[in-house]
């Protein structure tokens, strides 16, 4: 019987017990090897491996490391314990010189290294991919946050198999109560905020600003302590009253009411969960979604794939109307950018992924080394964006990648450049008018001085980077209008001209490529200041027409809330979402919140409610909160259908970030 047991003569008894459950556990431990080998197959097959950064792989893989642990906990868990009781081996346990006690412990560790480690295996690859990578937006390994990712993923692996543990003991109706358990939190969260600690999305969720990555402390400790009290309760069974549990159930399951409202129940939490995913997906105002089918999301998870001459586009069937539209038109978006940058095709196609949200939120479009990301269902005009985005992969390839070299300095004329291009294939013809309005609301604050936006890291922190691209577009057409329309390929080229000094920064690197290109840096910065003072008298009526953009805070436990002060409910104010109409746009009021003054882009929108935003408390473990309130404004007939297409004419303005300590 003891050799029966994997059990060696020479063995300690704990020795024996360990190697005896991971040999039973083996099968579990090399399936979890083989999805993350097939997944860092599938990443290196999709994508040139030196071009995946650290975060983005974070972020990729998290998603499926959760839903793995969640999948195989309860059957790996049942294995270790109730198994114990079906196959009558814990009487030969019992007659082992050891407790009961140690060998639960050592089905604890084991079940907790055969689901750690190979995640930990995937951890070293991310920070090798990290460590060669050479995208425009992110470089290097990462090592900080993928230590913190460690971290979190122990704390969640921790916490699944505890509940696994304690819930191995009803069979297989422990896939009842994990549902039941976490739809019965879900449904009283908005009364009781405290549990929204211990639901898995906010325990796994990558909240990242800027790079770095953002711990919920709270909900790992409270994870932490529920997991803690599953695994002495399931200890206490073990110890004691297990049997009698697992025969309980062994009778219940075999009765039909049981089997009947099992499967009820598994209905219940289905329609349920459904119902309450409905109720929580808003979009950035607070509001439901219109896309979807009584409230709900349907997802399809087939993709198509589109080659044209210079593209592959990626996008989910769902998406196949915007898709063609894109596919469509990609080739004549493509020429037109490489035309008016004069330089040669890619000898390779250019690979479009919009089967997915991008890695930082809020945006429509990221290029990342010779791929580019669209969020299809974030952009009201892809094809603007693939044009924007286009404009990137080529400026860099004209500077040799010169400018993603210098981001803090080059990355507002980086923006300007796929602004002006983009609008310009897409025959935006209101879009300088409203940079010309978003430079004059700037121009209030300081913030189109070009020796702040040649500081792009600072000017986020204090102004957002909206004011990035605004002052970027202005800067690019008056070189163009200055110096004619090759003068913009020309810079470009110069910033990656063979010699050209690595030291430089802000201002001393504009000039020096300036230089290079036989141009006048000095006539093109005073003609975008002229301009820009000129978008101020135009626009002054309209700004000054504008109610103040100011707030005060409150916080408790639960929510951090901001009531914007000095806008009342009155006739031309719509006091439920403060809106009004000034100069043939309808304004908004809208607000935004993020952690800290070092945040670069994780931002998260406050819900309006009652004439002030709220957002949870949860959302800032550093104990700090930064805010920005602002303006949306859209054109009084809203969209206006060009071509094939709706094109939102939509400008923003934003206060800039007021710091505060909870």
């Amino acid at each position: 019987m003891r050799r029966h047991l994997g059990l060696e003569e020479r063995d300690d008894p704990v020795t024996a017990l360990l190697k005896k459950e991971f040999r039973g556990t083996l099968g579990y431990f090399l399936l979890l090897l083989f999805l993350a080998a097939v997944s860092t197959i599938h990443e290196i097959l999709t994508s040139p491996i030196d071009q995946w950064s650290a975060q983005r792989l974070i972020k990729e893989m998290g998603t499926a490391n959760a839903f793995v642990t969640a999948i195989l906990t309860l059957p790996l868990a049942h294995r270790l314990l109730a198994a114990e009781s079906d196959n009558k081996t814990i009487e030969f346990l019992d007659a082992l010189p050891v407790t009961r006690t140690r060998v639960f412990f050592s089905k604890f560790i084991v079940a907790n290294v055969v689901m750690s480690v190979p995640s930990w295996l995937q951890y070293a690859w991310t920070f090798m991919l990290g460590s060669i990578s050479r995208t425009s937006l992110q470089s290097g390994a990462y090592i900080d946050i993928i230590t913190q990712d460690i971290l979190r993923d122990f704390v969640f692996t921790f916490f699944v198999l505890g509940l696994a543990f304690l819930f191995s003991y009803f069979r297989g109706y422990g896939w009842f109560f994990f549902p039941l358990l976490f739809g019965a939190i879900k449904w009283v969260e908005p009364w009781v905020p405290h549990l929204s600690l211990i639901l898995p999305e906010t325990v796994f969720e990558k909240r990242f600003e800027g790079e770095q990555m953002l711990l919920p402390y709270r909900s790992l400790a409270a994870c932490a302590a529920v997991a803690l009290g599953a695994y002495v309760l399931s200890w206490r069974l073990f110890c004691g009253r297990g049997g009698e549990l697992l025969a309980q159930t062994r009778a219940l399951s075999q009765r039909w009411p049981t089997r009947i409202l099992f499967v009820v129940g598994i209905v219940v939490a289905v329609v349920g969960g459904s119902f309450m995913a409905a109720r929580d997906k808003m979009t950035e105002e607070g509001k439901r979604t219109d896309d979807s089918v009584g409230g709900v999301d349907f997802e399809d998870f087939h993709l198509t794939e589109a080659r044209t001459r210079y593209y592959v586009i990626h996008y989910p069937a769902s998406l196949r109307e915007t898709g063609r539209l894109l596919v469509g038109r990609a080739d004549e978006a493509h020429e037109f950018i490489r035309e008016r940058l004069r330089v040669a095709p890619s000898s390779d196609p250019i690979q479009v992924d919009g089967t997915a949200p991008l890695a930082h939120a809020g945006r429509a479009g990221q290029t990342v080394g010779a791929s580019i990301g669209l969020d299809l269902k974030a952009s009201h005009d892809p094809l603007l964006v693939l044009a924007h985005e286009t404009a990137h992969f080529y400026a860099e390839e004209l500077a040799h990648r010169r400018l993603a070299a210098k981001p803090n300095s080059t990355r507002f004329f980086h923006e300007g450049i796929a602004q002006y291009l983009g609008f310009a294939f897409v025959g935006d013809s209101d879009a300088i008018e409203r940079a010309g309005i978003e430079a004059a609301w700037l121009d209030r604050f300081q913030a189109t001085k070009l020796d702040a936006v040649m500081d792009a890291d600072t000017y986020i922190q204090k102004y957002g980077e909206e004011g990035l691209y605004t002052v970027g577009l202005i800067f690019v057409e008056s070189l163009i209008e200055l110096e004619g329309s090759d003068a913009l390929p020309a810079v470009i080229e110069a910033f990656g001209r063979e010699g050209a000094p690595n030291n430089l920064a802000g201002e001393a690197l504009f000039r020096d490529a300036f230089q290079a290109a036989h141009l006048s840096y000095d006539a093109v910065v005073s003609r975008t200041r002229v301009k820009i003072a000129s978008f101020a008298d135009h626009h002054e009526h309209l700004l000054d027409a504008l109610p103040s953009l100011s707030g005060s805070l409150d916080a408790d436990d639960d929510f951090v809330r901001l009531r914007p002060d000095g806008i009342e409910a009155s006739d031309a104010v719509a006091a439920e979402d403060l809106t009004f109409h000034r100069g043939g746009y309808r304004f908004r009021v809208v607000a935004r919140f993020r952690s800290g003054a070092q945040s670069r882009s994780e931002t998260y929108s406050g819900r309006l409610q009652g004439g002030e935003f709220w957002i949870p408390r949860a959302m800032f473990p550093s104990n700090t909160v930064s805010f920005q309130l602002g303006f949306v404004a859209d054109r009084e007939r809203e969209r206006e259908r060009e071509g094939e297409g709706e094109r939102e004419h939509r400008l923003t303005l934003w206060s800039p970030w007021t710091r505060l300590s909870l």
